[in-house]
Formats: C-alpha cells, sequence, structure tokens
C-alpha cells in the first residue's frame, strides 16, 4: 500500500492557526511531527510571525517526566521556546482535527546536549577525537536513554506511527555545526574509518568478538592518512568483516529493542526507520544491515 507522509516542526504550528488546514490540502496520508530533534536552523517562509527558526540545542518535545527519567544518565531537555513543554501534541492535535494522522518522528542518538555532558557515552575514533553530537548505542546508557524516550513520546499522545531516525551509530558527517570538513576531500571509505568508534562500550564489543584494539586503531589511521584505497585494503577482508559484524550488529541490537518497546507500550503502532543497505552507513540513515529486522513496516531510504 502507497503512503504519503510529510514531515513537520512543532514550530510549525505554533502562532500559525492555518499550518495544519495547509497541511491537509496536500493529499498526505500522515504527517510526521519532530517529537525528538536535534539543534538546528530552519526556514518558515509560510509562518505569519517570521521566516527563521532557531532551535538552539536537542530537545525532546514532550513533557519530561521526572518519574519516567529517575536514575538515567542521559535525560532530555526542554526547549527554551516552549514553556509548556508539550509543542509536539498541540501540533498532532491540530493536524489530528483536520483529519491527518500523525506519526512521532524521534531523532535518538543525535544529541550534541546531552554528548558533551557525558562524554563517556560518545563516538570516539581511532584518533582519540571525540564527537559530542554522536551518542554511541553500544552504551547501555544510551541504549537506556533511547528506549525511554520512544516509550515516553509513544505514551504521551495517541499517534498512528513513529519514525525513528539516526537509529544506531552516529559517524564523522552530520555534525549540526557549520561543517568545514569537506575540504578535507576524504571519499567514502575515509569519512567510514573516521566513523568508527573506539569508546569504552564499543572497545568491549571489539575485544568479545576477538579484535585487538590497538591493531584496529593503527590499521584505522593508516587507511585515513593513506587517502585511497578500500575499507577492505585497509583493514584487509577478515577484519574489515569482522568490524562490520560488530558495527551492524550495534544498530540492529538497538532497532529489535526499540521496536519491542514500542509494540509494549502500543502493539498497532506503525514503525518506520531511516536507514541504508550500506554495512558502513552511520548518521540520520544508520545501516540497516544484516536484516531489517521484524516488526519495522517501513524504510526511508
Amino acid at each position: 500500500m502507497k503512503r504519503s507522509v510529510g514531515y513537520a516542526y512543532p514550530w510549525d504550528y505554533i502562532g500559525d492557526p492555518a499550518a495544519a488546514s495547509r497541511a491537509a490540502t496536500l493529499g498526505l496520508d500522515a504527517v510526521a511531527v519532530a517529537a525528538s530533534y536535534h539543534a538546528t536552523r530552519a526556514a518558515t517562509p509560510l509562518h505569519p510571525h517570521h521566516r527563521i527558526f532557531e532551535a538552539e540545542h536537542a530537545a525532546c518535545y514532550v513533557p519530561v517526566r521526572e518519574q519516567a527519567w529517575r536514575g538515567h544518565r542521559l535525560v532530555p531537555a526542554l526547549p527554551a521556546w516552549d514553556p509548556d513543554g508539550d509543542s509536539f501534541g498541540n501540533a498532532c492535535r491540530q493536524l489530528t482535527a483536520e483529519g491527518l494522522q500523525t506519526e512521532a518522528w524521534i531523532v535518538l542518538t543525535h544529541n550534541s546536549a546531552l554528548g558533551r555532558g557525558h562524554p563517556d557515552l560518545v563516538v570516539r575514533n581511532a584518533f582519540g577525537d571525540v564527537y559530542p553530537y554522536a551518542l554511541c548505542p553500544a552504551a547501555q546508557d544510551v541504549q537506556e536513554y533511547c528506549l525511554t524516550l520512544v516509550e515516553e513520546i509513544v505514551r504521551s499522545d495517541p499517534v498512528h506511527g513513529v519514525v525513528l531516525e539516526a537509529c544506531g551509530p552516529m559517524g564523522v558527517e552530520h555534525g549540526g555545526k557549520h561543517d568545514k570538513i569537506e575540504f578535507a576531500e576524504w571519499d567514502e571509505a575515509r569519512l567510514a574509518l573516521l566513523s568508527l568508534c573506539f569508546c569504552q562500550a564499543c572497545e568491549r564489543r571489539y575485544a568479545a568478538a576477538g579484535v585487538e584494539r590497538g591493531h584496529l586503531a593503527r590499521l584505522v589511521r593508516m587507511g585515513v592518512d593513506a587517502g585511497s584505497g578500500t575499507i577492505e585494503d585497509c583493514l584487509g577482508d577478515e577484519l574489515a568483516a569482522a568490524v562490520a559484524a560488530i558495527r551492524t550488529g550495534i544498530a540492529k541490537e538497538l532497532r529489535a529493542m526499540l521496536v519491542a518497546r514500542c509494540r509494549s507500550v502500543d502493539p498497532n503502532v506503525r514503525i518506520t526507520v531511516h536507514g541504508s543497505d550500506d554495512p558502513w552507513a552511520t548518521g540520520s540513515f544508520a545501516t540497516l544491515q544484516p536484516a531489517v529486522g521484524e516488526g519495522i513496516e517501513g524504510v526511508v531510504a
């Protein structure tokens, strides 16, 4: 069955009583509204009061209940521009009144605000450089954050589905700042090598799979600076396959846990995930290898 789903932000509906009715005229089946999102600057060309909107930090757009988050190391922030903490619900209610289905668009591991406060839980490359925007889902604290975030969003308002973005490891790209890495002219293999994580949680997974961390890091550094060659050329076929299996396993594990948590709250919720068939893919469209997994109805590729 073909479905058309539009993407929107809560701030599109704050102060614009015509926004939901405009969406209804587009012939959409549903609108996926951001329920958790990273820092961004967005154009708002149709809003009656402004043309640029800036979300200064990553935030959750549903109420952050103390009871749900008590004891967690990672707790999402509320946006300063939303005094009642329910901008997602407000937008969904406006869209529902226009006869549209709503889905919760949830960004998971892309969060600079939490990453800067917890540097031990973010991606660290083979050179020791830290990516503060990139929560590493190999870490249990990050997994628990993602699970609780999804559960709280699905519980907060009745939605037809969820759309999971950054559902896996983040990498060297898509950092959120005015990025200048393109001037290094790294190719896809170099970007993938720079996206391999060496945080403590990932190092434990390497060790469990028999991959020696120091040897892998040396090969990655050499491969980045070599400037050419495939990942297999840099690491060797056997090691590349072993590392790819670890990396795809982390993303697969997170997807399975999130599907189970969503289903525990609402057995009928539709689950869509952003993803790529590239085993080395990171970021908003993290790898879906070796298999998408059960319970996911749609993929934004």
